[in-house]
């Protein structure tokens, strides 16, 4: 429920600037600044304040980061300006940031070792079913009613999680504290920071044309902010589709294939977008398969970072998801630059080829990580 919660807050400025850029008297591109400081925060903030709080029970962490998050979204339901806007982003992004991580470390610790691939797949989920209904729906409600209703059901359903975790959830408490020494170490194991470099160029991709998909199918298509809605369904839909099979195909061909596939369908789909997204049919069906190939990789790429960084596996898949949110910050700063440059038509080509920038990152080291892990488990021998 909390990342569902979290989710949809963190993608749905994209489905509401329309509303955002009237009521706020901004343009795409200062609203794309909201999207940029709400994920870069969570990106920076993620591994310092995951250091700071490591050792605090995780009962009460879960929920002042739910109370953080809560303020931040009621003082964007009632902003009077893009200023005070900008400052609630930042503080919704430093909630999401202290509530995530330690939600996913929550449900390893609750469950035994058989099942904790399950529970983690569970608590991950939340941020799936968010682009597939919440985000969908707050984008409906923002834009029919005004971003500020969207926010507000933001708050609302904050507050219903925390008191749900406040009645139901035990005392739980971690083994021991990890520093931000310890956890940014984890990025010096061979082929780590490659994999996280990976992440960050897939979310530059996709969320480049993302965060702008409410003016860039009004210019192609006349879409209007309520069509909006379906486009970003079927996004929603194709990201859970390929995030249920990811993991299911990398268990069966692996983590490297697994990950090639997704980025392949993710800048297909994007590259399509640019060719006959001028066509219902082809906006949809080109947005769904980005969709599916997006979120494909992403349970791919936490295996391969288990894999490789074994018992600090979980603190590696927090730091990948400060990658994928600090793509999706860069996202959002560079996606108003295309757009200033050289217009809302080159955004979809862009994503494309920070793709294969992926792809070519993949191809390049992962198969050099294979081989120093190989030969470090040989001398070990």
């Amino acid at each position: 429920m909390g990342t569902f919660v979290i989710g949809t807050d963190a993608f749905v400025v994209a489905g509401v600037l329309p509303s955002l850029t009237e009521e706020l008297r901004v343009d795409a591109t200062a609203v794309g600044l909201l999207i940029t400081l709400f994920a870069v925060t969570y990106a920076v903030a993620s591994p310092v304040l995951g250091a700071l709080t490591s050792q605090w029970e995780r009962r009460r962490l879960l929920l002042v980061a739910l109370a953080v998050f809560a303020v931040a979204n009621l003082l964007a339901a009632i902003t009077p300006n893009y200023g005070f806007m900008l400052f609630a982003r930042v503080l919704a992004g430093i909630g999401a940031a202290m509530f995530t991580p330690a939600a996913t470390g929550t449900a390893a610790m609750l469950v035994s070792a058989e099942v904790r691939g399950r529970a983690l797949a569970l608590v991950g989920a939340g941020l799936t079913i968010a682009t597939v209904i919440g985000v969908p729906l707050a984008t409906l409600v923002g834009n029919t009613v005004g971003f500020r209703a969207a926010f507000w059901a933001i708050t609302a359903a904050s507050v219903v999680v925390a008191a749900v975790i406040a009645m139901r959830l035990p005392a739980v408490t971690m083994p021991g504290g990890t520093t931000l020494r310890q956890r940014l170490d984890i990025a010096r194991l061979p082929g780590v920071l490659s994999t996280l470099a990976v992440s960050t160029c897939a979310f530059v991709g996709g969320f480049t044309v993302y965060n702008y998909i409410a003016p860039l199918f009004d210019d192609q298509l006349g879409a209007d902010p309520r069509s909006i809605t379906l486009l970003l369904l079927a996004f929603g839909v194709g990201g859970a589709i390929g995030n249920f099979v990811g993991g299911s195909v990398a268990d069966r061909i692996g983590a490297f294939r697994t990950v090639l596939t997704g980025l392949v369908l993710a800048s297909g789909g994007l590259l399509l977008i640019a060719l006959v997204g001028d066509t219902w049919a082809g906006a949809v069906v080109s947005i769904m398969l980005w969709g599916v190939g997006g979120w494909m990789q992403v349970p791919a790429q936490q295996a391969r970072l288990v894999a490789l960084a074994g018992p600090a596996g979980p603190l590696a898949i927090s730091l990948n998801a400060s990658a994928m949110y600090l793509g999706i910050g860069l996202a959002g700063a560079v996606g108003g630059l295309v757009i200033g440059t050289a217009g809302l038509g080159w955004l979809a080509p862009f994503g494309a080829s920070m793709g294969a920038l992926g792809l070519v990152i993949t191809l390049v080291f992962y198969p050099r990580a294979e081989r120093r892990a190989a030969a470090a488990a040989t001398d070990k021998a």
